[in-house]
């Protein structure tokens, strides 16, 4: 199995969803955000999420979307630019670990849970997508 260093979490990371993303019938759709809350939302009133309240925000710049924990505040930011439901899981599975775990061991394995029970057709091709590129599971 290949080793990566903590660093290299991000590339392997998001070079294995754009293999995904490029697939035909990979269970992704693209959301405006009044859908993009209604699916977050979805996730954040489901049984199984576990891991607190979650403001969801919107923005228009140009950097992509991401995951903000400091102190009380956490909410995930989503980019108008590239909005579909693979992002919104992935934002979430931020939310659902410690503070600065980026995209390692722990971020990979509530990501895919998520994904697992909100996008099933999504999982098992990321899971199969992130196992090429040498990422255990």
């Amino acid at each position: 199995m290949k080793q990566h260093r903590r660093g290299d979490w991000n590339t392997v990371v998001y070079a294995a969803e754009n293999d995904v993303w490029r697939q035909k019938r990979n269970g992704v759709r693209d959301l405006m955000p009044p859908e993009a809350r209604a699916f977050a939302n979805t996730i954040l009133e489901s049984e199984t999420w576990q891991h607190g309240p979650v403001e969801v925000r919107f923005h228009s710049k140009g950097h992509g979307s991401y995951a903000h924990v400091h102190h009380s505040e956490r909410y995930i930011s989503l980019s108008r630019l590239q909005l579909h439901t693979a992002i919104v899981v992935h934002e979430l599975a931020h939310m659902a670990c410690p503070p600065h775990e980026g995209h390692g061991r722990l971020f990979r394995a509530a990501y895919l849970e998520l994904c697992e029970e909100h996008l099933p057709v999504y999982a098992p091709k990321l899971a199969r997508a992130l196992a090429a590129r040498g990422v255990s599971l």
